[in-house]
């Protein structure tokens, strides 16, 4: 039987791997300098994560998370800020399409479930607003290691089914 080979298979556990094993240390106030290369890494990765996000219905921070911090070097805690507005701005596109693309096709089916989005945006709400609290008390290692750990576990998940 031959083997099939798919790079966006092994990208998961090889970005949580490098999450894992990077024991680079960044102060969470120090700015990693912006430059031509960064702000198209980050705008490639965003569309990357967006188009995955529409396509799947999830969010795309974390996705986005590990695509930033691995090879930019920034800290987690610096680029959290940015994926949830990343992630907000993502959602409203995404709901904006599907209930458009609803009205569109005359199909209900392809509409968003209010409900279930309102419940799930509370308990983000509620979710988020206590890891902001959370994050300058966690130290930067936990944070790469639980985030690598869900990258890996993820991966392996969508590998396997």
């Amino acid at each position: 039987m031959p083997t099939r080979v798919v790079v966006a298979d092994s990208a998961p556990p090889a970005l949580s791997l490098s999450l894992l094993v990077n024991r680079r240390r960044v102060a969470p106030t120090t700015r990693v300098a912006r430059d031509g290369r960064t702000d198209r890494l980050v705008i490639t990765a965003a569309s990357v994560v967006g188009l995955i996000g529409g396509v799947y219905g999830v969010g795309g921070g974390a996705f986005l998370a590990p695509f930033l911090a691995a090879p930019t070097g920034c800290s987690l805690q610096q680029i959290a800020g940015a994926t949830l507005i990343g992630t907000l701005i993502t959602s409203m596109t995404g709901v904006g399409a599907f209930a458009v693309g609803s009205w569109a096709r005359g199909d209900a089916a392809v509409a968003p479930n209010w409900t279930c989005g309102v419940l799930l945006g509370f308990g983000g709400l509620i979710g988020g607003t206590i890891g902001a609290m959370l994050r300058s008390r966690v130290p930067e290692r936990v944070l790469r290691g639980v985030l690598g750990v869900t990258i890996f576990g993820l991966g392996v998940f969508y590998l396997v089914h």
